[in-house]
């Protein structure tokens, strides 16, 4: 019904924003990821997805296409309601969920609020053949990042678990547009972030 919302923010907390479109202002529910990227700014438009339930019908914002795409694929998994969801999207990046779910990465998402083993499970199977490394071409592109290999090999090395690790990496090479980093520059950057 709603594509997206362009307007000046009125009110914003990390799980809420209030957007002002010509005078009507419009309660969204954001993600952590979302907040922390229109934080600060004055206006903003966010991307849109209606969720009607008996009881209410709630409007979530997004900052971009992934964000909201990720969204909407976890609300396709049975038991996934749309708070579940949006908590998964706020506890991690959609690159650093997508990656564990194309990955077969069960330990990773457990380690985001709200998911026990056997909901981190029922996320694979029923995601992975429905997603593609097309939709999400951030995750495709940093699996050729050699460099991002190497630097987990040497963090657990040093005894850091797999998803600390993975989680500092991959927070560098998204911050870092997918342009090329050494090995020995990632592993100082990571070691800052764990």
């Amino acid at each position: 019904m709603y594509n997206h919302l362009s307007g000046n923010i009125t009110q914003l907390n990390p799980s809420m924003a209030v957007i002002d479109c010509n005078g009507v202002g419009y309660v969204l529910s954001i993600s952590l990821n979302c907040y922390t990227k229109i934080n600060g700014k004055k206006n903003a438009t966010l991307l849109t997805h209606l969720q009607v339930s008996e009881d209410a019908h709630v409007l979530y914002g997004f900052h971009d296409e992934q964000e909201r795409r990720l969204f909407r694929h976890l609300l396709s998994v049975s038991g996934i309601g749309a708070k579940t969801a949006m908590a998964i999207i706020s506890s991690a990046s959609p690159d650093l969920i997508m990656r564990a779910i194309i990955t077969d990465n069960v330990q990773q998402l457990q380690t985001l609020k709200g998911v026990s083993e056997k909901t981190a499970q029922k996320i694979i199977i029923e995601l992975k053949k429905k997603i593609s490394k097309e939709d999400f071409p951030s995750v495709a592109m940093r699996e050729k990042i050699p460099s991002r290999d190497e630097a987990l090999a040497a963090l657990s090395t040093l005894g850091f678990p797999r998803t600390v690790s993975e989680r500092a990496v991959d927070t560098i090479l998204s911050s870092n547009n997918g342009k090329e980093i050494g090995v020995e520059e990632l592993l100082k950057l990571a070691l800052k972030n764990i």
